[in-house]
């Protein structure tokens, strides 16, 4: 178990230092994802990221499309979504949350946002 446990935070640490080297952008959407459970199409991620200077989908679809050639996502053909590539990833990325004051800001943020989204809709989660 010792072995297994040593193993697994060596991968966590190969992962957030491969993290560390992608953009910024990339690193936000990284960690906006390590907190949903399911994927999400790029309008919703767009509401979901806490950033200074608003990305358009576009520019998000770029930057899902890039974190996918390094290995961080895998872009699901039939619904046209991008998930984690692997759980270690997603506890990698949520280390870039930074300080609990800014961890919670952004899960409350996602509350909010998730909730006005989901006022009125059919919309299904997972």
């Amino acid at each position: 178990v010792e072995l297994a446990n040593q193993v697994g935070a060596d991968v966590v640490e190969t992962v957030k230092s491969k993290i560390k080297g992608l953009s910024v952008n990339i690193q936000n959407i990284l960690a906006v994802m390590a907190c949903i459970p399911c994927s999400v199409d790029v309008s919703v991620l767009k509401e979901l990221l806490l950033t200074d200077d608003a990305l358009n989908e576009n520019e998000i679809a770029s930057l899902l499309k890039e974190a996918s050639e390094e290995g961080m996502l895998i872009f699901l053909a039939e619904s046209g979504h991008y998930v984690l590539a692997h759980d270690r990833i997603r506890e990698a990325s949520r280390g870039y949350l930074g300080e609990k004051e800014d961890h919670d800001q952004l899960l409350l943020h996602m509350a909010d946002v998730l909730q006005r989204l989901g006022k009125g809709s059919k919309m299904e989660w997972c």
